[in-house]
């Protein structure tokens, strides 16, 4: 396996109770899924960073246009464009990974169970959300040109596929909420004035990285080198593809959309207890940290984790075929 770069990877996305999608963003309650960008030296940009603004010039730019808000109401087009931009998503899923799809994942994609609208871009760096809460999910896809709005559905309908799990507690003065997506869990405590705590948020930028990687599996070749030059979740998304060629596209989609533990057991199990923890650690922070000597040394731990994994497991294939 070729070690994949160190560089170039950072994300503007929310946090807590907001949503996943593509800033690409996503939350549960709202998973966040960010477009991450870098400048023209390669250096990496937190999120509202000038650089960033000028690489990535909306007026300028070929891939997004902004709407007039002043303009007539396209309410009933944008309903029908929304619902076009969901079957196309949802056709694609169900072409390619059908077989790895819960029967409640397939419920919610063919029962179009859950809302979608086509919103404004407000400047934010997202261009597309994904919520989950309550059994229930929305999703929201930022106006722009088609080829970029069919990116975003793709992506965020891939979340819909995945696995879904939702418990909740009841105590005396709270009530626990645990979320799983994918592979984020996220657990928050909502108190009795109806004040919510994050309390545990594990595998967000993995989650975000897989969600990509698949995405990017079911596009054309021009639409891969749209979605590539776009750069969302770029070192998650090398990571999840590293993931893939050393435990095989089954284990990953398995855990993607069934809710399996190959990815932990492999690191867990083969590098010691924790180390799946720590792997999505370094996927955050390196996605997330505004310092980027940080960024840069969470990318090199996260390298040496997946080259570590993958020659141990070369090693155990070599011994089985000795």
């Amino acid at each position: 396996m070729n070690e994949f770069s160190e560089t170039n990877d950072t994300s503007s996305e929310t946090r807590d109770a907001q949503p996943e999608g593509t800033s690409f963003s996503d939350t549960f309650e709202g998973i966040e899924t960010s477009m991450e960008f870098s400048n023209r030296d390669g250096e990496l940009l937190p999120s509202g960073s000038t650089a960033l603004e000028e690489d990535f010039g909306i007026g300028e730019s070929d891939d997004f246009e902004i709407t007039d808000i002043n303009a007539p109401s396209l309410e009933l087009s944008e309903v029908k464009e929304a619902e076009d931009l969901r079957d196309d998503a949802i056709a694609r899923i169900l072409e390619q990974d059908s077989t790895y799809l819960l029967p409640d994942s397939l419920a919610r994609l063919e029962g179009h169970q859950e809302t979608i609208s086509i919103v404004p871009y407000n400047n934010d760096g997202v261009y597309g959300s994904h919520n989950y809460e309550h059994g229930k999910t929305e999703i929201e896809l930022i106006k722009a040109l088609p080829s970029t709005m069919r990116l975003t559905a793709i992506h965020e309908y891939e979340h819909v596929a995945s696995y879904h799990n939702e418990i909740v507690e009841k105590h005396h003065n709270s009530t626990l909420h645990t979320v799983q997506v994918g592979l984020r869990t996220k657990e928050y405590i909502v108190d009795r004035d109806g004040e919510r705590l994050l309390y545990r948020n594990e595998g967000e930028n993995l989650n975000e990285g897989l969600t990509q990687y698949l995405t990017e599996d079911k596009l054309s070749a021009e639409e891969l080198s749209m979605a590539q030059a776009m750069r969302i979740y770029p070192f998650a998304t090398e990571a999840a593809a590293s993931l893939s060629d050393i435990l095989g596209s089954a284990s990953i989609r398995e855990d993607f959309y069934e809710g399996t533990s190959h990815i932990r057991d492999a690191l867990d199990e083969t590098l010691g207890q924790g180390t799946f923890q720590r792997f999505c650690s370094c996927l955050d922070q390196a996605s997330e940290s505004p310092e980027s000597d940080q960024r840069r040394e969470a990318m090199r731990e996260a390298n040496k984790i997946l080259n570590t994994l993958a020659a141990r497991k070369a090693a155990e294939k070599q011994n089985k075929e000795a």
